[in-house]
């Protein structure tokens, strides 16, 4: 093998292999890169979702008084 590189995160590149295995593994990276890719936007985007939530629950927090009990 001569050279492994990956380019903005779509593809890996072999240059040269005599082994077998080291392209099969280019052929499957390449197919599970983009779903790769796009499972980290959905998390990223539902993890949003979380820190809405908790500033939700710190305001309805904060409004609570608890003055006198």
């Amino acid at each position: 093998m001569e050279a492994v590189s990956i380019h903005g995160g779509k593809y890996a590149s072999i240059t040269q292999s005599n082994i077998p295995g080291m392209l099969t593994g280019k052929t499957v990276s390449d197919e599970i890169v983009p779903d790769l890719a796009q499972l980290v936007e959905c998390v990223k985007e539902q993890s949003s979702k979380f820190q809405k939530i908790s500033e939700e629950f710190n305001r309805v927090d904060d409004s609570i008084s608890f003055e006198g009990k």
